[in-house]
């Protein structure tokens, strides 16, 4: 009677486990209306049909790679599913790094941050795939928005789908306000920009130094892991009174013109900006530094010194740039 009873409740679970992976088909307009939850919406994406399952009845297959973007990326769909990274389980997610699903990205822009997401033709699974981990990440959180919008606490309706999805623009993001607080929310809407303004300062003795404004620090700590780039900024070249730049070069100053315009003759102010782009690109995860030209000089135009007012104030002031940065790459190539 015992054996009996046990074979009957092992084709009990079988028969359940074989409901829960039946595929229900949806109309046109259910399709739209999930599809309305991803931000931003994917170049291409299909949904045909959605399967039941319940939570914990999911398994998670990943890449054997050590990436704290792929570390993310599992975390978002384990947080989602309510399952562990194991194999296993009546349905399975896979993360797939390369192979030749990934070649339906070969012609796309971006290639390096796109991703294909397709269900197994058995229905028995998902499989998430791209070049990169940034590009994983990416698919993971387009398709935990669209299993999140229609979940319960104990069911999840998982979309049969088939998506294709890279970036228009490489570079996407936000400057300044509070955005380095929010960089999650900002990964799942695969935007990979954080620009601040930096602190920039010169001491008594002629040396620029540079870092991040206090509380910043996440740009650097927890941006690399949602794939966004920290990208700290020197602030407008006309605003950078009470920096200690005059005080210890005061040759600096213009010769009329807006107060706080530089006079770009003087070679010390090359030295000083390749000072502060070595300090900034020496941070943590930084590849990147912005130098923001002059926003404002208000009518008064710059330096009226005999050299500079031979040539054109913007064009001194972008060779001036460049020269620091030529500068600062043989410290920092």
């Amino acid at each position: 009677m015992g054996m009996r009873f046990l074979l009957a409740a092992m084709s009990l679970v079988t028969a359940l486990e074989a409901v829960a992976c039946e595929p229900h088909s949806i109309t046109a307009d259910v399709a739209h209306e999930w599809g309305q939850h991803v931000i931003p919406l994917p170049q291409k994406m299909e949904i045909a049909a959605e399967l039941r399952i319940e939570r914990g009845r999911i398994g998670i297959s990943v890449p054997h790679v050590d990436s704290p973007v792929l570390k993310q990326a599992i975390d978002e769909l384990q947080a989602c599913i309510g399952a562990g990274a194991a194999t296993g389980g009546a349905f399975q997610i896979t993360l797939q790094l390369g192979g030749a699903e990934a070649s339906i990205l070969d012609s796309v822009p971006n290639q390096d941050q796109g991703y294909h997401i397709f269900t197994e033709p058995d229905n028995a699974g998902i499989y998430v795939v791209a070049r990169t981990p940034v590009g994983l990440l990416y698919g993971v959180m387009t398709l935990t928005q669209l299993i999140s919008a229609k979940a319960t606490d104990t069911e999840l309706r998982m979309p049969l789908l088939r998506i294709t999805d890279w970036p228009d623009v490489s570079e996407r993001g936000f400057w300044g306000s509070d955005s380095y607080q929010h960089l999650r929310w900002i990964a799942s809407m695969k935007l990979n920009i954080v620009e601040q303004i930096a602190a920039v300062w010169v001491d008594s003795n002629g040396k620029g130094h540079a870092r991040l404004k206090s509380g910043r620090e996440p740009m650097v700590e927890e941006g690399p892991r949602y794939g966004v780039q920290p990208l700290p900024a020197i602030v407008h070249l006309e605003q950078l009174s009470g920096k200690g730049l005059f005080e210890a070069y005061p040759e600096l100053k213009a010769r009329g013109g807006e107060e706080g315009a530089i006079c770009y003759s003087q070679a010390s102010i090359v030295d000083v900006l390749s000072d502060w782009i070595v300090a900034l690109g020496s941070l943590p995860s930084v590849s990147d530094v912005d130098v923001w030209m002059t926003e404002n000089l208000h009518g008064k135009g710059g330096c009226q010194c005999d050299d500079c007012r031979q040539h054109d104030r913007s064009v001194l002031e972008i060779r001036t740039i460049l020269a620091a940065w030529r500068k600062a790459k043989e410290r920092l190539p």
